[in-house]
């Protein structure tokens, strides 16, 4: 995400059809970003870029077993087909699925380099664009927070409190938002943070909306 700025969707969790996350493959001044087909409209807006080239593999089909291990395979040797083979490789280690780094063993002929601590002092430096997306996502939240308060009162619940807080971000932004913030009522046992409930609000409670 922090170097092409794709995002993949996350509101339902990862589809039980894409073959591995996605993949962002850089040689020879270009970047590749391996995507599942259904997550390529996500992509749309950097695949106008100049440098890089989004390609999505198909995982769901109805005609035959499922194969999106080898359909999301069959796309990183597309990705590495002009890719030098004497070329050196590095992955980041913690992240990349242990088949794409056997591919990559077998094709280059050595074990790919860790990158790991080498790319994270990096995401350390914002750049003005990421400054600005960044804002933009506060200015979301500064919408649920003005929902939540006025959803607020005695009688409501946290779920109440929640669903005007997640409706309110996703109207100004225009389309799903995944949130995962704590929405409770300080009269629960365990008021330190969590999920929304129907545990209602009395006079003078205190809520955490975080």
């Amino acid at each position: 995400t922090w170097l092409t700025g794709y995002a993949a969707p996350v509101q339902v969790g990862p589809s039980v059809f894409a073959g591995g996350p996605p993949l962002l493959w850089f040689a020879r001044g270009r970047w590749t970003l391996i995507v599942f087909a259904w997550q390529a409209p996500a992509a749309a807006d950097y695949a106008a870029d100049d440098d890089i080239t989004v390609l999505p593999y198909p995982g769901y089909r109805t005609d035959g077993p499922l194969a999106g291990g080898a359909a999301y395979l069959e796309a990183l040797e597309g990705a590495l087909a002009q890719t030098p083979s004497a070329a050196r490789v590095g992955i980041e280690r913690a992240v990349v699925p242990e088949g794409v780094a056997d591919r990559l063993r077998s094709r280059f002929g050595h074990a790919p380099a860790p990158l790991d601590d080498l790319l994270r002092p990096l995401r350390l430096i914002k750049s003005a664009e990421e400054l600005a997306r960044m804002r933009a996502n506060f200015a979301l939240g500064e919408h649920g927070f003005a929902a939540a308060r006025r959803a607020v009162v005695a009688g409501a619940t946290e779920i109440d409190v929640w669903t005007a807080a997640k409706s309110a971000v996703e109207i100004a932004a225009g389309g799903r938002v995944a949130m995962g913030n704590d929405c409770i009522v300080g009269t629960r046992q365990a008021n330190d943070g969590g999920w929304p409930g129907a545990l209602p609000i009395r006079r003078q409670d205190s809520v955490i909306v975080d």
